[in-house]
């Protein structure tokens, strides 16, 4: 099966008054068409630097990015607008991307319109199936962002995304604003949406427990580097690097009866300064099981188990 999309050796430096660092190094990552990709990690470690650098929003400094077959670096802007029709993206905060002056009916059909997308029958049945899509009444069609609930809003950002037929939605911690009563919902619908309409997610968050019922493979990010990338269930049962088995350990267990023996591992301490990051593998100031080679030769990504790859040197070759 061919991906979908691909970053490949990607850097992203970014470039202060009297600095720079490197947001992302030498990033790799593919994702299928149906499936879900999770990106987790403390904040500050390169999420939303990597969503926005797959939308060629912020172009990588070095390394390519690839998406339904057609290399997105070095396309001029009206190549990489067609090219990014398939791709649309569903943001943290539905109020900072939704306009106060428009109706929800106005949002759908200037996304509609502007894409020039295909669709049977007329602009307002087509817009009556995106609300059913996203299980909204048709009543609230002539009502502004103001007049409806945090769900609503972020279901009104899903219909305008899905308005344009994407084959990738990238969905930016879309629940992190919402009420926990509405997030259940929202996870339940882009389930069934995926299911549906056959799309792909590439879903940043730091909730574990909603990839844990969302993704098919997971990736790891700390420091804008990649630590860990392999099938959602595998990473479950079994994460290798002592960052991801302290991110595991964070998951509350549900039911209070339980005898299931939590996880032991915590780290301490906050991240280190992305401006200056620490010599050798960058979670070695944190990690329990730091070494003398930790401190000085980074590590690279290799394939431990079948299609789980890890960058740690707990794990030889």
């Amino acid at each position: 099966m061919n991906p979908l999309f691909e970053v490949k050796q990607v850097d992203v430096e970014y470039r202060l008054k009297n600095a720079r660092f490197m947001a992302l190094r030498d990033v790799d990552l593919e994702g299928f068409l149906g499936q879900t990709l999770g990106i987790v990690g403390e904040s500050g470690c390169g999420k939303s630097t990597l969503a926005k650098t797959l939308m060629c929003i912020n172009p990588p400094t070095h390394g390519r990015v690839f998406f339904d077959g057609v290399e997105l670096t070095g396309l001029s802007t009206k190549e990489l607008r067609k090219a990014l029709r398939g791709m649309q993206m569903i943001f943290q905060d539905p109020d900072a991307s939704l306009n106060p002056r428009m109706t929800v009916e106005g949002h759908l059909k200037e996304a509609i319109t502007t894409s020039k997308v295909e669709y049977a029958g007329t602009i307002e049945e087509y817009i009556r199936e995106l609300l059913d899509m996203v299980q909204m009444p048709h009543s609230v069609l002539k009502m502004y962002p103001y007049q409806l609930s945090g769900g609503q809003k972020q279901r009104v950002s899903i219909a305008r995304a899905l308005s344009v037929k994407p084959k990738l939605l990238i969905c930016d911690e879309p629940l992190s604003s919402l009420d926990v009563s509405v997030v259940a919902q929202i996870i339940l619908l882009l389930k069934k949406i995926q299911q549906e309409q056959g799309i792909s997610f590439l879903f940043i968050t730091h909730d574990l427990a909603t990839l844990r019922y969302l993704a098919h493979r997971l990736l790891v990010l700390y420091l804008g580097r990649v630590m860990e990338v392999a099938p959602a269930e595998d990473m479950f049962s079994e994460p290798l690097h002592p960052y991801t088995l302290a991110l595991m350990a964070s998951i509350p267990i549900p039911d209070p009866e339980s005898t299931q023996e939590p996880a032991k591992l915590c780290i301490v301490g906050d991240p280190p300064s992305i401006v200056d990051p620490p010599s050798g593998c960058v979670f070695h100031t944190r990690c329990p099981y730091a070494t003398e080679v930790c401190r000085h030769v980074p590590p690279r990504l290799k394939e431990v188990t079948p299609s789980h790859h890890v960058a740690c040197h707990l794990y030889g070759n």
